[in-house]
């Protein structure tokens, strides 16, 4: 089930979302997908904190999260760590899945992003996160993801 909707998403963020219609089928596997991450329970694991999350932790904020913002939307992707000042990548490593939460805590509290906006994001930073999550490795963080889908879903909710 995961392999084929990861195939689905890698086809998709290769055109950038643009363009792109998703049949019945195809829109009935990421939900049957999301239903069994709704499912996982929390388990206690040593949190470990990487370059990533210690970056996004210390250097986002209200003022810089814009940039950080277009950054993600023009590239579908947030790297490791960027230069605080001028926001140029400096590694060429994709951040780490607690970094894309942390990201996503400061687009649902920005007010300068609209609703729609929010959605826009929230669902490829979720496609992301379903394609990148490992039960291994990020099993401590389910909670925090399981509470983006469910935002997610209010957000459609809203606007269908």
């Amino acid at each position: 089930m995961q392999l084929r909707l990861k195939k689905i998403i890698e086809k998709t963020r290769k055109v950038k979302y643009q363009r792109v219609l998703f049949t019945k089928k195809e829109l009935d596997i990421r939900e049957k997908t999301i239903n069994l991450f709704l499912k996982l329970k929390k388990k206690k694991v040593k949190n470990k904190s990487c370059l990533s999350c210690d970056f996004y932790k210390k250097n986002l904020n209200n003022k810089n999260f814009i940039n950080f913002y277009k950054k993600f939307n023009s590239n579908l992707l947030l790297k490791k760590k960027y230069n605080p000042k001028t926001y140029k990548k400096i590694t060429n490593e994709e951040a780490c899945f607690n970094g894309y939460l942390i990201f996503s805590k400061f687009l649902l509290n920005n007010k300068k992003i609209n609703d729609l906006q929010k959605l826009n994001t929230l669902l490829k930073i979720n496609d992301l996160l379903l394609i990148k999550f490992s039960i291994t490795n990020h099993i401590h963080l389910i909670e925090e993801f399981k509470n983006l889908i469910i935002i997610e879903k209010k957000l459609i909710k809203k606007f269908l």
